[in-house]
């Protein structure tokens, strides 16, 4: 579900809240491998759009 959500604050460009849902899926002991790999996918993308900005 915080993946979902992090998809979603990322599309509607709210990148701090998706960073901030995408780390507890990377630390999550629950998660299965593919979405941790989803996950940080997600997340650079995200670093490459901020630095896309700077």
């Amino acid at each position: 579900m915080d993946y979902l959500l992090a998809y979603m604050s990322y599309h509607f460009g709210k990148n701090e809240t998706a960073a901030k849902l995408l780390g507890g899926v990377l630390t999550s002991g629950t998660a299965s491998r593919r979405m941790k790999d989803l996950a940080f996918d997600l997340k650079e993308d995200i670093v490459r759009q901020l630095r896309k900005k700077d």
